[in-house]
């Protein structure tokens, strides 16, 4: 089964067998069209360079025609900025443009290559997973929104790395399977605030139970209860 990553969420197509599907659609994983789309593209988190602020992020775009003819390929990327990318006649593939953004905000991508345009959202905030009704309050974690791992199906332990924000989102909670506290999160953001120490009192605005606080000298986190 092919599957595309959840809207707006990095990552390339998936190819699952029908037994392993269900776990990926679970994540918000979409069955993707076969045969695919004329023009499709997708995103990957693109490491940042020394000059680049860690304010902002970096994005790396996969370009996927249908028929693999080189041409020109112009990009919009959806803050304002534009280029056309060359395509090298002796390459079989498209190239892999590198865009810094230089705040993180959601976007949209437009490619054009001769008359086929396609149209991709970059999630830089967060990955907007529709909400399940029948799934639990624990949802496990996509990469994006300060997450990145690889794709996380239920089968294998992954190892994450987290870029606390302000807007947070994420909660520690206790795994029912396991009795131990796991990242999830949650149906209300948390805030994530930091400083150099222990919380102090006045933050503003006022946290309330379930937001936590990263001392970034000891490199401890409280979590307000």
């Amino acid at each position: 089964m092919r599957l595309l990553p959840p809207l707006g969420c990095p990552g390339p197509e998936l190819f699952v067998t029908q037994l392993e599907a269900p776990r990926w659609l679970l994540l918000g994983y979409r069955g993707g069209p076969v045969p695919q789309d004329a023009l499709e593209l997708f995103w990957l988190v693109s490491p940042l360079r020394w000059d680049e602020l860690e304010s902002g992020a970096a994005i790396e775009l996969l370009i996927d025609p249908l028929d693999a003819s080189p041409a020109a390929i112009n990009v919009d990327w959806g803050d304002g900025s534009s280029e056309v990318v060359g395509w090298p006649v002796i390459s079989r593939k498209p190239p892999r443009p590198r865009h810094y953004y230089t705040a993180r905000a959601d976007q949209t991508v437009t490619v054009s290559i001769g008359g086929l345009t396609a149209t991709l959202l970059v999630a830089l905030l967060g990955c907007p997973v529709a909400p399940d009704a029948t799934a639990a309050r624990l949802r496990p974690l996509l990469a994006g929104a300060g997450l990145s791992g690889d794709p996380y199906d239920g089968s294998l332990s992954r190892t994450w790395q987290i870029r606390l924000h302000p807007n947070g989102g994420l909660a520690l909670q206790l795994d029912a399977a396991t009795g131990q506290q796991a990242l999830a999160l949650m149906t209300r953001p948390a805030r994530i605030y930091s400083g150099s120490g222990p919380p102090p009192p006045g933050l503003s605005p006022a946290p309330i139970a379930g937001d936590f606080f990263l001392d970034l000298l000891a490199g401890r986190v409280y979590e307000f209860t």
